[in-house]
Protein backbone atom coordinates (compact mmCIF):
# COMPACT_ATOMS: atom_id res chain seq x y z
CA UNK A 1 0.00 0.00 0.00
CA UNK A 2 2.75 2.29 0.69
CA UNK A 3 4.10 2.40 -3.00
CA UNK A 4 0.88 3.12 -3.82
CA UNK A 5 0.48 6.19 -1.85
CA UNK A 6 4.44 7.03 -3.03
CA UNK A 7 2.98 6.12 -6.93
CA UNK A 8 0.40 8.28 -6.51
CA UNK A 9 1.98 10.67 -5.03
CA UNK A 10 4.66 11.41 -7.83
CA UNK A 11 1.93 11.57 -10.16
CA UNK A 12 -0.04 14.60 -8.29
CA UNK A 13 3.43 16.28 -7.92
CA UNK A 14 4.27 15.90 -11.66
CA UNK A 15 1.05 16.88 -12.48
CA UNK A 16 1.04 20.20 -10.47
CA UNK A 17 5.00 21.31 -11.11
CA UNK A 18 3.49 20.23 -15.09
CA UNK A 19 0.41 22.73 -14.18
CA UNK A 20 2.64 25.83 -13.01
CA UNK A 21 5.09 25.56 -15.97
CA UNK A 22 2.20 25.86 -18.40
CA UNK A 23 0.07 28.46 -16.36
CA UNK A 24 4.18 30.54 -16.17
CA UNK A 25 4.84 29.95 -19.42
CA UNK A 26 1.24 30.84 -20.74
CA UNK A 27 0.94 34.44 -19.41
CA UNK A 28 0.14 37.43 -21.78
CA UNK A 29 0.18 40.94 -21.08
CA UNK A 30 -2.84 42.52 -22.79
CA UNK A 31 -1.41 45.69 -22.70
CA UNK A 32 1.50 45.52 -24.39
CA UNK A 33 1.74 46.49 -27.50
CA UNK A 34 4.63 46.81 -30.51
CA UNK A 35 3.44 50.48 -30.85
CA UNK A 36 3.87 51.71 -27.68
CA UNK A 37 7.69 50.33 -27.96
CA UNK A 38 8.64 51.88 -31.70
CA UNK A 39 6.71 55.06 -30.41
CA UNK A 40 9.82 55.43 -27.84
CA UNK A 41 12.05 55.07 -30.57
CA UNK A 42 14.05 58.34 -31.59
CA UNK A 43 13.78 59.04 -35.06
CA UNK A 44 15.65 58.53 -37.61
CA UNK A 45 15.98 61.09 -40.91
CA UNK A 46 17.27 59.39 -44.02
CA UNK A 47 16.32 62.69 -46.55
CA UNK A 48 14.83 65.88 -47.30
CA UNK A 49 13.15 66.99 -50.08
CA UNK A 50 14.08 69.86 -51.58
CA UNK A 51 17.62 69.90 -49.81
CA UNK A 52 17.93 73.74 -50.32
CA UNK A 53 15.32 76.76 -50.23
CA UNK A 54 16.25 80.66 -50.50
CA UNK A 55 15.84 83.70 -47.50
CA UNK A 56 12.79 84.95 -47.35
CA UNK A 57 10.79 81.84 -48.86
CA UNK A 58 8.68 80.09 -47.92
CA UNK A 59 9.78 76.09 -48.63
CA UNK A 60 7.53 73.16 -48.61
CA UNK A 61 8.74 70.01 -47.97
CA UNK A 62 9.07 65.99 -47.36
CA UNK A 63 11.30 64.23 -45.02
CA UNK A 64 11.54 60.48 -45.15
CA UNK A 65 13.28 58.11 -42.35
CA UNK A 66 12.00 56.23 -39.63
CA UNK A 67 9.74 56.54 -36.08
CA UNK A 68 7.86 59.62 -37.10
CA UNK A 69 4.31 59.82 -35.84
CA UNK A 70 1.60 62.97 -35.89
CA UNK A 71 3.18 64.40 -32.50
CA UNK A 72 6.44 64.76 -34.41
CA UNK A 73 8.33 68.45 -34.83
CA UNK A 74 10.69 69.34 -36.98
CA UNK A 75 13.17 72.17 -37.03
CA UNK A 76 16.54 73.69 -38.56
CA UNK A 77 19.88 73.99 -36.54
CA UNK A 78 22.53 76.72 -38.33
CA UNK A 79 25.55 74.06 -38.38
CA UNK A 80 28.07 76.70 -38.04
CA UNK A 81 26.06 79.03 -35.34
CA UNK A 82 24.68 76.98 -32.54
CA UNK A 83 23.66 80.44 -31.01
CA UNK A 84 21.66 81.40 -33.95
CA UNK A 85 17.72 80.75 -33.88
CA UNK A 86 16.02 77.26 -34.87
CA UNK A 87 13.99 77.42 -38.12
CA UNK A 88 10.26 75.32 -37.03
CA UNK A 89 8.68 73.92 -39.23
CA UNK A 90 4.87 74.80 -39.69
CA UNK A 91 1.85 72.58 -40.68
CA UNK A 92 3.90 69.19 -40.25
CA UNK A 93 2.12 66.06 -41.04
CA UNK A 94 3.19 62.23 -40.22
CA UNK A 95 1.91 60.32 -43.56
CA UNK A 96 3.05 57.15 -41.99
CA UNK A 97 5.71 56.66 -39.35
CA UNK A 98 8.48 56.98 -42.48
CA UNK A 99 7.49 60.40 -43.88
CA UNK A 100 6.77 63.42 -42.72
CA UNK A 101 5.55 67.00 -44.46
CA UNK A 102 5.51 70.64 -43.55
CA UNK A 103 6.95 73.80 -44.69
CA UNK A 104 9.66 76.40 -43.10
CA UNK A 105 9.46 79.99 -43.13
CA UNK A 106 12.81 81.04 -43.86
CA UNK A 107 13.12 84.64 -42.40
CA UNK A 108 14.90 87.60 -43.90
CA UNK A 109 18.44 88.13 -42.38
CA UNK A 110 18.45 84.10 -42.00
CA UNK A 111 22.13 83.04 -42.02
CA UNK A 112 22.86 81.20 -45.12
CA UNK A 113 24.72 77.86 -45.47
CA UNK A 114 23.99 74.14 -43.94
CA UNK A 115 21.38 73.84 -41.70
CA UNK A 116 20.88 70.24 -40.01
CA UNK A 117 17.24 68.97 -40.20
CA UNK A 118 16.06 67.81 -37.11
CA UNK A 119 12.56 66.16 -35.92
CA UNK A 120 11.84 65.85 -32.02
CA UNK A 121 8.98 63.03 -31.22
CA UNK A 122 8.41 62.03 -27.72
CA UNK A 123 10.72 63.73 -26.19
CA UNK A 124 13.96 62.22 -28.76
CA UNK A 125 15.58 63.73 -30.99
CA UNK A 126 17.16 62.97 -33.84
CA UNK A 127 20.49 62.19 -34.29
CA UNK A 128 20.40 63.75 -37.79
CA UNK A 129 23.33 63.85 -40.29
CA UNK A 130 21.04 65.34 -43.28
CA UNK A 131 21.75 69.14 -44.20
CA UNK A 132 19.33 71.78 -45.59
CA UNK A 133 21.24 74.69 -47.25
CA UNK A 134 20.35 78.25 -46.99
CA UNK A 135 20.78 80.50 -49.93
CA UNK A 136 20.05 84.06 -50.48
Amino acid sequence: MNQNVLKISVILISCLLLAGFAAASNTTDSKSDVKDVSALAKPNITAINPTSGKVGETVDFTITGANFSKSSKVYLENESNREAKNINAKDVTSNSTTTLTGSFDIPSGTDTGSWIVNVKDNGQTSASKVKFTINK
